[in-house]
């Protein structure tokens, strides 16, 4: 079976610009979307065919390979259906050091989560409270990861690098390798006492009720990323 063309699906030709192409979606979306339509499973179908042009034809990117090769960027002509009602990825972007050694601060990752809502919420706007669990600096020990009172050493081992150079003889001569040190597992450093709290680690896992507000007229897949509710790094 043929695919269909996601030009065709959205009613415009291929030289619409960015903006017609998002009314476009926005009357379809509108008229086909099945809260509009409980129970028409016809509409639903369509609903999600133009939610899945659009995924494409919005995104430069994946527009230019459509536009040359016929299908997506993953060699199909759209997506595996997915839901639909909106959704978007929120990002609760990481904080924390950076840097190659182990020794110092370790940057938290990117924590990312899902949200559905409405076409209506879409449209007007809404503000959800969002619930996460993420490692947070231990209150404790303030995130040193030592007890209180007490303080890190540099690892005699390594003498505080983290890592621990090995040289080997080979048929091209010496070679060198670096690997993480086993006596401090690569932070350079080690405690007198660890933290009883956090066993060392420097963070706790720990609740936290976000409040994201969604914007209106936000679209289908959109990505939203808040800054400073990420996962806490490694010490």
């Amino acid at each position: 079976m043929a695919s269909p063309n996601l030009y065709e699906l959205l009613e415009v030709d291929g030289s619409v610009s960015n903006d017609d192409l998002k009314k476009a979606y926005r009357r379809l979306a509108r008229q086909y979307h099945p809260d509009a339509n409980p129970g028409d499973a016809q509409a639903e179908a369509r609903f999600k065919e133009i939610s899945q042009a659009y995924e494409i034809l919005s995104d430069p990117d994946r527009r230019a390979h459509y536009d040359r090769f016929g299908s997506d960027v993953n060699g199909q002509p759209g997506f595996d259906g997915g839901s639909v009602q909106d959704l978007f990825d929120m990002f609760f972007q990481g904080f924390g050091g950076g840097g190659q050694r182990r020794s110092g601060p370790q940057p938290g990752p990117d924590a990312e989560v899902s949200l559905r809502i409405t076409l209506h919420e879409a449209a007007f706007g809404i503000s959800r409270d969002v619930t996460v669990t993420l490692p947070v600096a231990c209150s404790h020990c303030e995130g040193k990861g030592a007890a209180p009172g007490t303080s890190a050493k540099t690892c005699g081992t390594c003498g505080g690098a983290g890592q621990v150079r090995r040289v080997r003889n080979s048929m091209l001569g010496q070679m060198v390798t670096a690997s993480p040190c086993d006596a401090c597992s690569g932070y350079g450093s080690t405690f007198e006492k660890p933290c009883t709290e956090c066993r060392g680690e420097g963070r706790r896992n720990e609740k936290k009720t976000i409040t994201i507000a969604v914007p209106s007229g936000i679209e289908h897949g959109s990505t939203m990323r808040l800054s400073g509710y990420g996962p806490a790094g490694q010490r």
